[in-house]
């Protein structure tokens, strides 16, 4: 879903799984996007039975996911097409 241990999938320390993925959504501020995905992903390392990074941990891999290119993007665009669908 968002960040684990797991190692050799697309980006470094991603798991593909068939959850919702986090998606960064560019009409939120920067802080607001990790709020959300800390959130998200808290829970997730929660069911699988790990401890929920520090806050330094989390700011440091939300930073290198959006720095890589793994978090998705959506776009207010996006959202507004979609509604109109």
């Amino acid at each position: 879903m968002f960040f684990s241990k797991v190692f050799g999938a697309p980006c470094t320390h991603t798991l593909p799984c068939l959850a919702d993925q986090f998606v960064y959504r560019d009409g939120l501020s920067r802080e607001d996007n990790f709020v959300q995905w800390r959130a998200a992903n808290a829970a997730e390392r929660f069911a699988w039975g790990d401890e929920p990074y520090t806050d330094e941990q989390a700011r440091e891999a939300f930073n290198q996911a959006l720095e890589s290119g793994c978090l998705q993007h959506k776009s207010v665009g996006d959202q507004e097409r979609k509604k109109t669908n």
